[in-house]
């Protein structure tokens, strides 16, 4: 595990287009729009999805707040001329476990460009390269097939399912649970 990732944001030039970078409170109505569209929504936590500039500012706040207090980090996906139209990182980082927990959003104007493919090998071979993990996790809904199909492409092996694992939205549901490590990268 690598601490000394927390001197300075990582920004990620994917290529001439997408620049993954810090999330800006300028951010803001881009983030709430990302998360509360139609086709995202469904996959987000009711309390996750910003219902104001406010709440969207908190989120940000706290995925911002992951890498101010050392804990992990969360890029902003932006696009040259469309500023941001996804986010993506680690929502936690278990140090002793050398772990990381895999998350990502998209806006659906951007779906099937290879954007969240592009943008997840470079967050991925950072974590490994960089942060010097051993093992990433992402934890999907069973129904969340463009997510499966991502994750599948750039290599995390579908480990199983986990039943009734999380409560999303006051009830329990069944989780996919994706891996990848550094022997399968």
């Amino acid at each position: 595990m690598n601490k000394d990732i927390f001197k300075q944001f990582p920004i990620i030039q994917v290529n001439s287009e997408i620049t993954l970078r810090e999330l800006k409170h300028t951010d803001a109505l881009a983030f709430k729009n990302i998360l509360s569209h139609e086709k995202v929504s469904p996959y987000i936590p009711n309390d996750v999805i910003p219902s104001s500039i406010g709440h969207s500012l908190r989120e940000i706040n706290f995925l911002k707040g992951l890498f101010t207090n050392q804990q992990s980090v969360y890029w902003g996906i932006e696009h040259k001329t469309e500023g941001l139209i996804g986010t993506a990182g680690f929502e936690s980082w278990l140090a002793f476990h050398n772990r990381l927990e895999l998350a990502f959003e998209l806006h659906p104007d951007y779906w099937g460009q290879g954007i969240m493919t592009s943008s997840l090998k470079c967050i991925i071979d950072y974590a490994f390269e960089i942060m010097q993990v051993n093992r990433i996790d992402a934890y999907t809904l069973v129904d969340n097939q463009r997510s499966h199909k991502i994750l599948k492409k750039i290599g995390f092996i579908h480990e199983g399912t986990l039943h009734k694992y999380r409560m999303f939205n006051g009830q329990f549901v069944d989780i996919f649970i994706f891996g990848i490590t550094t022997k399968n990268a």
